[in-house]
């Protein structure tokens, strides 16, 4: 289990991120010489001429220049552009200028928004009523990660990015894209942390019977696989998002590790039972370190993803002096040796929050199987065998709350307000690129957070209310 957070994003770029956009644009308008379909598709062949006239250099340096910048170009811009493109000694010098200058520039490389009208937010901030275009922008890259297409442009020219109820409808349409159904993907990829999941060694003693090669990736595609079924075809809340025993092992491998058969693409799910809860079961979030299921990295995932607590990262040297303190420990339980290592201040300070979690999923192990006994392993040979002590008392919504296995520990997640809550925010992050940091960006969440909770309420709900809202049409100008 890894730790995603919008926090790694960095805006800025470096010489060499210049120097690279300048040969980009460069090699653009070689490839466009060469295989010039893209220009003559869209009525901008002439532009390749030997010699365009002013209307072809104009007509290009317009609808081009649209998708450059992302909105109309201005009088003042288009002339700027004809004149740079008329510098050259050639027209085809000329091309590959306007290439080179286009795709380096900040109004393509960044989300420039300047357009709009000036006024006040609620609470008598400057702020700026973002023009059509711009909320066109904010529209396709929330939801599809990419450029407004052509009927994105053609709803902001026509003004039906105006208003919220033109907004909601045209965003109702992106959803059903494919470019969609990715950046949903991709939000969950990024909060799961997938990525970062460890890789499965080729220990026979930790496979027992399977084989690492490929194990992993099959792994990280069932996770994505009960995703996408539980967000677009079966339609679920974050409840059944949380607890479902549903799984979709493509894999042999994996679907030993659930105990059913493999799942093929239009057939129902297979259904495992009902130790495997949700989300935070599948095997490939569960994967581990070697023979070590990493409990307190599970618990911390648990609470920073999942539950959005907050945590710093422990001292190295108080945790080197606790090692030296407990001494050897490694072939007792993973329970006794962790209560043993954080039992007392300061460590149990974060370690009371992030415990409970831990020790309640050990009845699964480094590779996601379910288990009733804990073997432990030194140098790869198995040295003790223990019963699980999976019970524990936690807090969830202010109350504490006991739950005594994996699968319990996720239905205690999936019927909290705070898991929800949680939900809400990270789905906020991923559409924004940024933490919320204002009263209005935490009331935006709530309203979220208290909406996935009604009857009826869907997942991708949450993105389109991440969206769809006032705070879409506004930008404060101090951001």
């Amino acid at each position: 289990m890894g730790a995603g957070s919008v926090d790694e994003f960095v805006p800025n770029h470096t010489a060499a991120h210049v120097e690279a956009m300048i040969s980009t644009g460069e090699r653009a308008a070689a490839a466009l010489r060469a295989h010039p379909e893209a220009l003559v598709s869209r009525g901008h062949g002439c532009i390749l001429d030997a010699a365009p006239d002013d209307a072809c250099v104009r007509d290009f340096v317009e609808g081009f220049g649209l998708r450059v910048f992302r909105r109309p170009l201005t009088e003042e811009e288009i002339a700027d552009q004809i004149a740079f493109h008329r510098e050259a000694p050639d027209a085809a010098e000329g091309f590959t200028r306007v290439m080179m200058r286009w795709l380096s520039s900040p109004q393509l490389l960044f989300h420039v928004e300047v357009d709009g009208e000036a006024l006040e937010d609620a609470n008598g901030a400057p702020a700026l009523r973002l023009s059509p275009y711009a909320i066109a922008n904010r529209l396709s890259y929330m939801l599809t990660g990419s450029m407004p297409d052509d009927a994105t442009f053609d709803a902001a020219a026509r003004g039906e990015l105006d208003t919220l109820e033109g907004v909601e409808a045209h965003v109702h349409t992106l959803m059903a894209s494919p470019e969609a159904r990715e950046t949903v993907s991709g939000f969950f990829e990024a909060w799961l942390a997938l990525d970062e999941t460890s890789g499965v060694p080729d220990d026979p003693a930790l496979l027992d019977g399977l084989t690492a090669p490929g194990l992993r990736e099959a792994m990280l595609a069932e996770t994505l696989t009960y995703v996408d079924q539980m967000v677009w075809e079966e339609g679920a809340d974050y409840r059944a998002l949380m607890s479902s025993t549903a799984a979709y092992p493509q894999d042999d491998q994996v679907a030993a590790i659930y105990g059913v058969g493999t799942w093929r693409p239009g057939e129902p799910a297979p259904l495992a039972g009902p130790e495997r809860a949700g989300l935070l079961l599948r095997p490939g979030v569960l994967l581990g370190e070697a023979h070590s299921t990493a409990p307190i990295m599970r618990g911390v995932f648990v609470l920073r993803q999942v539950l959005c607590g907050e945590l710093a990262a422990p001292p190295t040297d108080i945790v080197n002096s606790r090692l030296d303190e407990v001494g050897e420990v490694e072939t007792q339980p993973a329970r006794d040796q962790i209560e043993a290592l954080t039992g007392e201040q300061p460590c149990i300070t974060c370690h009371a929050r992030i415990n409970p979690l831990a020790f309640a999923m050990q009845d699964f192990d480094a590779l996601g199987r379910y288990r009733e006994l804990e073997r432990i392993f030194v140098d790869g040979e198995l040295v003790a065998e223990h019963p699980l002590d999976t019970e524990v008392e936690l807090e969830l919504d202010d109350e504490r709350v006991r739950v005594d296995s994996g699968a319990s520990l996720a239905h205690a997640i999936a019927e909290s307000e705070v898991g929800h809550a949680c939900f809400a925010e990270r789905v906020f992050e991923h559409t924004r690129v940024r933490r919320p940091t204002s009263d209005a960006d935490h009331c935006q969440n709530r309203r979220v957070a208290r909406a996935l909770r009604e009857e009826g309420a869907t997942l991708l709900d949450a993105f389109i209310a991440n969206v769809a809202n006032e705070a879409l049409f506004t930008r404060r100008l101090e951001e």
